[in-house]
């Protein structure tokens, strides 16, 4: 990957200073800001499969803007391909199968009035 030397969640802190979207574009403001409350907020609350499931998606999600996405790539080109790969990183990954209270860990870390949220469950 073009950011090998970050860790997940500071993948978005560094693509950020190549695509320059600000503070509150996609990468800082929303999925780099949730990838850090997942991390260490989510994952101590949560079953060891759900755990898992959370480093799973984290390494997806990465791995699909990475792969779909390069310097070139609008701030807008950048969101959307990121809103669209959580649902396919999140079902992929087998959120289906873990037990409710994880879903219910999961679902609530996120603000419901975040719009790139809306958009997901939409």
């Amino acid at each position: 990957m073009q950011y090998d030397d970050c860790g997940l969640c500071e993948y978005y802190r560094c693509r950020e200073r190549t695509s320059q979207c600000g503070d509150d574009g996609y990468l800082k403001s929303y999925v780099g800001r949730y990838c850090d409350r997942f991390a260490t907020v989510t994952e101590p609350r949560v079953s060891p499969k759900a755990a898992q499931w959370l480093r799973d998606v984290r390494q997806c999600l990465v791995t699909e803007l990475e792969w779909d996405t390069d310097a070139d790539s609008s701030c807008e080109e950048i969101e959307q391909v990121g809103i669209d790969s959580h649902s396919i990183c999140y079902v992929d990954n087998g959120f289906c199968s873990l037990g409710i209270g994880d879903w219910f860990a999961i679902v609530h870390t996120i603000d419901p009035f975040d719009v790139p949220f809306q958009q997901i469950v939409i």
